[in-house]
Protein backbone atom coordinates (compact mmCIF):
# COMPACT_ATOMS: atom_id res chain seq x y z
CA UNK A 1 0.00 0.00 0.00
CA UNK A 2 1.36 3.40 -1.00
CA UNK A 3 1.44 6.21 1.52
CA UNK A 4 -0.25 9.38 0.34
CA UNK A 5 -0.26 12.91 1.72
CA UNK A 6 -3.33 15.12 1.82
CA UNK A 7 -2.92 18.85 2.37
CA UNK A 8 -5.72 21.32 2.89
CA UNK A 9 -6.62 24.86 3.88
CA UNK A 10 -3.28 26.43 3.02
CA UNK A 11 -4.93 29.84 2.64
CA UNK A 12 -1.97 31.59 1.02
CA UNK A 13 0.53 30.55 3.70
CA UNK A 14 3.46 29.89 1.37
CA UNK A 15 6.12 29.33 4.09
CA UNK A 16 3.94 26.68 5.75
CA UNK A 17 3.24 24.99 2.41
CA UNK A 18 6.96 24.89 1.58
CA UNK A 19 7.73 23.35 4.98
CA UNK A 20 4.99 20.72 4.65
CA UNK A 21 6.04 19.78 1.11
CA UNK A 22 9.67 19.48 2.24
CA UNK A 23 8.58 17.16 5.05
CA UNK A 24 6.44 15.10 2.66
CA UNK A 25 9.43 14.77 0.33
CA UNK A 26 11.76 13.87 3.21
CA UNK A 27 9.39 11.04 4.12
CA UNK A 28 9.54 9.74 0.57
CA UNK A 29 5.86 10.28 -0.12
CA UNK A 30 5.36 10.75 -3.85
CA UNK A 31 1.57 10.98 -4.03
CA UNK A 32 0.08 14.25 -2.75
CA UNK A 33 -3.45 15.67 -3.05
CA UNK A 34 -4.94 18.96 -1.89
CA UNK A 35 -8.44 19.63 -0.63
CA UNK A 36 -8.62 23.26 -1.67
CA UNK A 37 -8.60 26.63 0.01
CA UNK A 38 -5.25 27.55 -1.46
CA UNK A 39 -6.04 31.28 -1.16
CA UNK A 40 -7.27 33.65 1.54
CA UNK A 41 -6.12 35.06 4.89
CA UNK A 42 -2.37 35.06 4.16
CA UNK A 43 -0.41 37.25 1.72
CA UNK A 44 0.78 34.70 -0.85
CA UNK A 45 -2.28 33.43 -2.76
CA UNK A 46 -0.66 33.50 -6.20
CA UNK A 47 2.62 31.99 -5.07
CA UNK A 48 0.82 29.26 -3.14
CA UNK A 49 -1.34 28.28 -6.11
CA UNK A 50 1.70 28.47 -8.41
CA UNK A 51 3.70 26.08 -6.20
CA UNK A 52 0.82 23.59 -6.07
CA UNK A 53 0.54 23.88 -9.87
CA UNK A 54 4.32 23.58 -10.36
CA UNK A 55 4.37 20.40 -8.27
CA UNK A 56 1.32 19.13 -10.20
CA UNK A 57 -0.56 18.38 -7.00
CA UNK A 58 -4.10 17.39 -7.98
CA UNK A 59 -6.97 18.61 -5.88
CA UNK A 60 -10.22 20.45 -5.62
CA UNK A 61 -11.43 24.01 -5.26
CA UNK A 62 -12.27 24.82 -1.64
CA UNK A 63 -15.11 27.05 -0.48
CA UNK A 64 -12.80 30.07 -0.01
CA UNK A 65 -11.33 29.50 -3.48
CA UNK A 66 -14.86 29.38 -4.88
CA UNK A 67 -15.79 32.57 -3.05
CA UNK A 68 -12.75 34.36 -4.52
CA UNK A 69 -13.76 33.12 -7.97
CA UNK A 70 -17.27 34.51 -7.28
CA UNK A 71 -18.95 31.42 -8.69
CA UNK A 72 -22.22 32.33 -6.96
CA UNK A 73 -24.11 35.64 -6.60
CA UNK A 74 -23.37 36.04 -2.85
CA UNK A 75 -19.95 34.44 -2.24
CA UNK A 76 -19.70 35.44 1.42
CA UNK A 77 -23.24 34.40 2.27
CA UNK A 78 -23.22 31.16 0.30
CA UNK A 79 -19.64 29.97 0.69
CA UNK A 80 -18.14 31.68 3.70
CA UNK A 81 -19.46 32.56 7.14
CA UNK A 82 -22.26 35.12 7.03
CA UNK A 83 -21.01 36.39 10.40
CA UNK A 84 -17.56 37.11 8.94
CA UNK A 85 -15.82 39.90 10.84
CA UNK A 86 -15.09 43.27 9.25
CA UNK A 87 -11.40 42.29 9.09
CA UNK A 88 -12.38 38.98 7.47
CA UNK A 89 -14.33 40.91 4.82
CA UNK A 90 -11.33 43.18 4.27
CA UNK A 91 -9.02 40.17 3.87
CA UNK A 92 -11.48 38.57 1.46
CA UNK A 93 -11.66 41.78 -0.60
CA UNK A 94 -7.83 42.04 -0.64
CA UNK A 95 -7.58 38.45 -1.85
CA UNK A 96 -10.14 39.05 -4.61
CA UNK A 97 -8.21 42.14 -5.76
CA UNK A 98 -4.80 40.47 -5.66
CA UNK A 99 -5.42 37.00 -7.07
CA UNK A 100 -4.16 36.99 -10.64
CA UNK A 101 -6.00 35.41 -13.58
CA UNK A 102 -3.27 32.72 -13.73
CA UNK A 103 -4.20 31.67 -10.19
CA UNK A 104 -7.85 31.20 -11.18
CA UNK A 105 -9.12 28.57 -10.95
CA UNK A 106 -7.02 26.80 -8.32
CA UNK A 107 -8.59 23.40 -8.93
CA UNK A 108 -11.60 21.49 -10.19
CA UNK A 109 -14.92 21.63 -8.43
CA UNK A 110 -15.32 19.84 -5.08
CA UNK A 111 -15.47 16.09 -5.23
CA UNK A 112 -13.89 15.71 -8.65
CA UNK A 113 -10.52 15.03 -10.19
CA UNK A 114 -10.03 15.61 -13.91
CA UNK A 115 -8.48 12.19 -14.55
CA UNK A 116 -10.03 9.81 -12.03
CA UNK A 117 -13.58 10.95 -11.32
CA UNK A 118 -14.41 11.69 -7.70
CA UNK A 119 -11.39 11.76 -5.44
CA UNK A 120 -12.08 13.89 -2.37
CA UNK A 121 -14.05 16.77 -0.97
CA UNK A 122 -13.73 19.12 1.92
CA UNK A 123 -16.85 18.76 4.05
CA UNK A 124 -19.02 21.82 4.56
CA UNK A 125 -20.65 21.43 7.99
CA UNK A 126 -23.58 23.52 6.78
CA UNK A 127 -24.52 20.69 4.42
CA UNK A 128 -26.42 17.76 5.93
CA UNK A 129 -24.96 14.25 5.64
CA UNK A 130 -24.45 12.12 3.66
CA UNK A 131 -21.58 14.07 2.14
CA UNK A 132 -21.42 13.17 -1.55
CA UNK A 133 -18.02 12.43 -3.01
CA UNK A 134 -16.19 11.83 0.26
CA UNK A 135 -12.86 10.38 -0.87
CA UNK A 136 -14.18 7.28 -2.66
CA UNK A 137 -11.03 6.76 -4.75
CA UNK A 138 -8.73 7.41 -1.85
CA UNK A 139 -10.71 5.24 0.55
CA UNK A 140 -10.60 2.39 -1.97
CA UNK A 141 -6.80 2.21 -1.66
Amino acid sequence: MNTIAIISDIHGNLPALEAVLADIQAQGIAEVYHLGDLVGYNPFPNETAALVDERRIPGITGNYDQAVLALVPDPIGELLNTKISPMGKEIYAWTVRNVTPRTNPPGPTPGTHPDEGQVATAVDPRQPPPYPGLCPALLAR
